[in-house]
């Protein structure tokens, strides 16, 4: 009879940061490398997995640069192991290009240490998986999938714990999941049985202490394999002692064969000796195994919205400008840019960007993503200023630069500075466009330090207007920049008689122009920083509105309308006094089928949620929404019947993650940039979810959780920042009528902040680095070629110079339900171009249009050719 073959794998799961600081970890970590390379320098130790991330070896040598030697000898020799991530991440929160670079960041960086990575997609603890990993992974070569998280009992039950995972393209990765996790066999190790006798004892008692869970694991591969899976560690797990002995004593006292292993070495044996493996489908996010938190996506909604914003600055509009800049110029740093989104990356761990941490951790994180951020505009300013020395002449003047490949309609707010008090705007191509000044503010209170032979004084400047303007309408070419000058002229302002739109309050719900109804709601939270947790099973409103107010209307060729509704709620759990919360709400309407809110409120209160529901008429399509580079419908769940009798770790309730948009088709679409959660209530009305407070890092036996906290169940870690208190926030939508639309494209056209550039001298710290003299690159070529494609449908996550030459990355998905195909342009030509993998691995040389079928991913890369 065969054995079972049980791989036990040394490794350690690395939290970076989490109820502890990061500069907790960092120390922890250097002490236990520093025993990893101690061991395997004396060959105590031949293999240890250094949980499938990179950047603890960044960390580690951040503070022990001199033994920068013996860690590349190690990685060189296949010892140490690492990769393929950069860091560990939350897969349904960060953005569609941040979850690729992860992975493309990482391998590379080992391959920077002369090590390759870890070909297996190891997650040994995020929080769910989305449905487009199995492509994103075999774009990098990768065919292996270790995992815990996100497993349902009917996928358990029925194809047991190794299985084929489809993604939503149909792209397939062999699957293995680790039913008790990654730490249940390193808690019943002792890790410090040093003598014979204790290496005894800690075999005989990790066999007796296993066995339960090993005869399920071995239940659940019956017929598949004989191939068991041992991963030896945890949290924060130091390197076995005393491993070789271990392993022999367990062989001695059992009747499996046990053996030192690692993750790759364990998915060959699957590969060769398993049968009869069936499918699984779809994204995991199913609670059963182990808990999901998914409701953690409105968790410090802060740095959600931050981080959002720093990945939108960086890949939508830093690496296009990037690559125009380079055309120009023929200069393409990137020191600081990486340093960037290495920060991001760093935020992009599961722990760190779910917010479920600290305080003191989360202000690390927040000021992390602040700083990528702040380098990133730092770099579009650099860069558009010395763009704009070449093409403007005078002051006043700017320019705006479409960042998109395809040409677009420009609708956009934009600061603007004159000394003129009414303005006019022309553009040098003399394109038709609307605009309308939103606010005007007149400044006169600054003055300016004169040197002289008596020393200095101080005489008073100029005055100068400040003008908020919203350019609609403006059509403009991909690739392309334009310029504007400000024409001091009065300009007569049409009112907008085409634009019938109204707003009313009926019922305690706003009418929008007979179009869609919103409201507020809020419920009490009785959650943690994972969790929401209703206070019970049904939902119990705890907010009454109690006045709606419009504060003005403007017309000004668009639409404005400003209103104030206010709620009543109780001020916390405990205390019962009743306090109220504002909500501002300003509408915007510039096409009769297009409305863009803004929502401004100041939490006053803890232990809460608040929704805002949008009700449209009834309609029985399906809710579609984005999520890492895919559009995909979502379906009711029906598992909240019975998931309390199946023991499940947590209620798999329908609260979905999106990540820009959710839409029916021909009736309505919904853009945002930062909010992650969403839930269909009915065929009419949709419930997004604002932020939550909460008083605690974890707690006990909650509604939709039961058992144990989350995080620290031993001790309850208060987190008075976590209750947002005074904390005000932003909220930007934009509701798209019409049909016939391609919403993720017009979302990402949405939630990208221009990119414009003004000469002027009134205001230099409206953008710091205008105060600096930068002389800035050489432009070479000014009159350079514009590269454009064809398909507009297309949506592009990502341009930028490849990592391999001086040829342009393009990477897009094909959002729609139909194939669509892609060609590109240059000055107006058609070229060829090649079709490449995630690795930049070439599939198809010199096309000239490439099919791309629905949710498919596809990276081009445009060759280097003389005109550019």
């Amino acid at each position: 009879m065969t054995k079972w073959k049980m791989h036990i794998v040394p490794h350690t799961h690395w939290d970076k940061e989490w109820y502890f600081t990061k500069q907790e970890s960092d120390i922890l970590l250097c002490e236990y490398l520093d025993e990893i390379l101690r061991m395997m320098s004396n060959n105590e130790i031949s293999k240890f997995t250094l949980d499938g991330q990179v950047s603890v070896i960044d960390d580690y040598l951040k503070y022990k640069s001199a033994n920068l030697g013996l860690v590349k000898h190690f990685l060189e020799t296949e010892r140490l192991i690492i990769g393929p991530w950069y860091t560990q991440p939350d897969l349904f929160n960060s953005s569609s290009e941040a979850i690729v670079r992860n992975l493309i960041y990482g391998m590379n960086r080992c391959r920077e240490f002369g090590a390759e990575p870890m070909m297996v997609a190891y997650v040994p603890d995020s929080f769910g998986h989305n449905n487009q990993m199995p492509q994103i992974y075999k774009s990098l070569g990768i065919s292996d999938f270790i995992y815990w998280r996100g497993i349902s009992k009917e996928m358990l039950d029925d194809k047991k714990l190794i299985s084929f995972w489809k993604g939503i393209d149909g792209t397939k990765v062999l699957a293995y999941n680790m039913m008790y996790g990654y730490l249940s066999f390193g808690s019943n190790f002792n890790y410090n049985s040093v003598s014979e006798n204790q290496v005894k004892l800690n075999a005989k008692n990790f066999l007796e202490n296993t066995k339960e869970i090993i005869n399920e694991i071995k239940e659940k591969s019956q017929g598949i394999t004989k191939e068991i899976l041992i991963p030896l560690g945890g949290d924060q797990a130091p390197p076995p002692a005393n491993l070789v002995a271990f392993v022999n004593e367990l062989n001695l006292k059992s009747k499996d064969d046990w053996l030192i292993s690692n993750y790759e070495k364990f998915m060959r044996a699957i590969h060769s000796n398993s049968r009869n493996i069936e499918t699984i489908e779809g994204e995991l996010k199913k609670p059963y195994l182990s808990r999901i938190h998914r409701t953690i996506g409105s968790q410090r909604q802060y740095i959600k919205n931050l981080i959002k914003e720093a990945e939108m600055e960086l890949f939508y509009n830093l690496e296009p400008l990037m690559v125009y800049n380079y055309f120009l110029t023929r200069r393409y740093q990137t020191i600081f840019y990486e340093k960037a989104l290495r920060k991001i990356l760093e935020c992009q761990a599961h722990d760190s960007l779910g917010g479920c941490n600290s305080d003191q951790t989360n202000a690390d994180i927040k000021n992390r993503i602040s700083q990528a951020l702040d380098i990133t505009k730092t770099l579009q300013t650099k860069i558009l200023k010395n763009i704009c020395k070449s093409k403007v002449n005078y002051d006043e003047e700017f320019i705006i630069f479409n960042q998109e490949l395809h040409d677009v309609v420009y609708n956009k707010k934009l600061k603007i500075f004159s000394k003129h008090k009414n303005i006019n705007l022309k553009n040098s191509k003399d394109k038709e466009f609307k605009f309308t000044i939103l606010s005007k503010k007149f400044h006169n209170e600054g003055s300016i330090t004169v040197s002289g032979a008596s020393g200095e004084k101080s005489i008073k400047a100029n005055g100068f207007y400040e003008f908020d303007i919203f350019i609609y309408k403006l059509k403009l070419h991909g690739f392309e920049i334009l310029r504007f000058e400000v024409v001091n002229e009065e300009v007569q302002i049409l009112n907008s008689s085409d634009l019938d739109f109204k707003i009313c309050c009926i019922k305690n719900k706003i009418e929008v122009a007979n179009h869609f109804k919103i409201y507020f709601e809020a419920e009490k939270d009785c959650g943690d920083s994972y969790d929401f947790s209703p206070e019970q099973n049904e939902p119990k409103i705890i907010s009454t509105l109690t006045s709606f107010e419009i504060l003005k209307e403007k017309d000004c060729g668009s639409k404005i309308i400003t209103c104030k509704i206010v709620y009543q709620i109780y001020k916390n759990s405990k205390v019962k006094k009743i306090v109220n919360q504002e909500f501002h709400l300003k509408f915007h309407v510039f096409d009769k089928k297009i409305v863009d809110l803004e929502v401004n409120t100041i939490n006053p209160t803890s232990e809460i949620r608040w929704r805002i529901l949008f009700e449209f008429m009834k309609n029985s399509n399906e809710l579609i929404s984005d999520q890492c580079y895919s559009v995909t419908a979502k379906e009711a769940n029906h598992e909240i019947n019975y998931w309390e009798k199946e023991g499940w770790k947590e209620a798999p309730v329908d609260i979905h993650s999106f990540e820009s948009f959710i839409a029916k088709k021909d009736q309505f679409a919904i853009y945002n940039n930062g909010l992650n959660e969403f839930q269909r209530l009915d065929d009419s009305t949709v419930a997004i979810t604002l932020y939550r407070s909460v008083s605690y890092l974890g707690r006990n036996n909650l509604l939709w959780r039961p058992g144990r906290a989350s995080g620290t169940s031993e001790f309850s870690i208060k987190t008075p920042q976590a209750k947002l208190i005074s904390t005000k926030f932003k909220f930007k939508f934009r509701i798209d009528l019409r049909k016939d639309i391609n919403p993720a494209q017009n979302a990402k056209e949405f939630i990208t902040s221009p990119l414009y550039y003004q000469k002027q001298n009134y205001n230099n710290l409206f953008k710091s680095f205008d105060r600096f003299l930068s002389k800035g690159d050489k432009i070479i070529y000014p009159n350079k070629k514009i590269l454009t494609t064809t398909c507009k449908d297309f949506v592009i996550k990502a341009i930028v110079k490849s990592n391999q030459g001086n040829e342009v990355i393009v990477r897009g998905f094909n959002p729609l339900d139909k194939n669509i195909a892609v060609s590109f342009l240059l000055n107006g030509e058609l070229i060829n171009f090649d079709q490449c993998d995630l690795r930049e691995k070439i599939l198809h040389m010199n096309c000239s249009k490439v099919v791309v079928k629905p949710n498919e991913i596809v990276t081009f890369k445009i060759k280097e050719v003389q005109k550019w």
